[in-house]
């Protein structure tokens, strides 16, 4: 039977020890014939990278596909599209590990700016603030590579924010 997992495919989890949703990079895949897991005689386990400092080891039933790159599109013409796509990946896990979920850390964000201006600003406001940046800084250095992978991320949340709107005041 043919696994639905590949290797490079991105996957989630929650973590038994913080209940944090886990999101990360399928390292390798083995086919289990002996478990340490109790009643589990066999299984495919799945390791997987979260970060460069974090990586979780876990059966297929306890993770969940987010997005599966085809490795039969990834022709050498636009071999360079999907890494700059797993790098912009790569990037958002580091951040949401460094700093704190997208709802958490915009929450934060808008109280601080809040409280800087007197004003007040949602989350997909703040966001348009911080693409409208990107794109600034863009117009002022177009060869900084950095600038565009933090665009495509801010674009991503704000896709977030648009689809979690009533969630996201």
């Amino acid at each position: 039977m043919e696994n639905k997992y590949k290797i490079g495919d991105i996957v989630r989890c929650l973590s038994d020890d913080s209940n944090k949703i886990k999101i990360g990079t399928i390292l390798t895949i083995k086919d289990i014939t002996r478990s340490y897991r109790p009643g589990v005689g066999t299984g495919t386990f799945i390791h997987f990278e979260e970060s460069k400092e974090d990586s979780y080891g876990l059966y297929e039933d306890e993770i969940e596909l987010i997005s599966q790159i085809n490795q039969n599109t990834k022709s050498k013409e636009s071999k360079g599209y999907w890494e700059i796509l797993e790098e912009c990946t790569e990037i958002a896990i580091q951040r949401q590990t460094q700093y704190a979920p997208i709802d958490e850390n915009y929450k934060n964000l808008c109280e601080a700016y809040n409280i800087l201006t007197g004003k007040t600003t949602t989350k997909l406001e703040f966001n348009e603030y911080m693409i409208a940046l990107k794109l600034g800084r863009i117009k002022s250095n177009p060869n900084h590579k950095d600038n565009y992978i933090d665009l495509i991320n801010y674009l991503a949340i704000q896709l977030y924010l648009m689809e979690t709107k009533n969630e996201n005041k």
